[in-house]
């Protein structure tokens, strides 16, 4: 059977300089614009140090850190939320 070169999809071509940003990355920028990267690490209870890896590798950010990020976006997205 002959496949028709409609259905065949072409790889997508390489775009230097563009890359997609994890969840992790938006929601860490999101958090650290607002709180600044220090409070971000202590909410968090790790060092800067390991807040600057997350932006490089997201996967290595544990779940239970996942978790307490999605808890601080909450906590700051809060209409109740006091700035």
């Amino acid at each position: 059977m002959r496949k028709s070169a409609r259905l065949i999809k072409a790889p997508r071509p390489y775009t230097p300089g563009v890359t997609q940003t994890s969840p992790e990355s938006s929601l860490l920028q999101y958090v650290q614009e607002r709180l600044g990267r220090l409070e971000l690490a202590k909410r968090l209870q790790v060092s800067e140090d390991i807040i600057g890896a997350w932006f490089v590798t997201p996967a290595d950010m544990p779940n239970r850190k996942r978790l307490a990020l999605a808890d601080l976006v909450q906590e700051l997205t809060d209409p109740g939320h006091k700035k």
